[in-house]
């Protein structure tokens, strides 16, 4: 059975795929989201990014809004 307190402290618990915005190196293309660190579990189906074209550097995944910025 869960522990009853549990919702009392959920601030100790990480939740999955809570991370926003994440760098990228050109080594991690070609980019997706859910990438390979995000817990599949809860995710959305498979999204490949252009990340390359952007003239920014930036890419956000329409599903979960996930912000990827390109490093050099």
């Amino acid at each position: 059975m869960p522990n009853p307190k549990t919702a009392e402290h959920q601030d100790q618990f990480e939740t999955p795929n809570a991370q926003k915005e994440v760098i990228v190196h050109k080594a991690d293309l070609p980019l997706f989201c859910p990438n390979e660190k995000s817990a599949l579990w809860c995710s959305h189906p498979r999204v490949f990014l252009p990340i390359e074209d952007a003239k920014d550097g930036i890419s956000i995944c329409p599903y979960c809004s996930t912000k990827y910025q390109l490093e050099n």
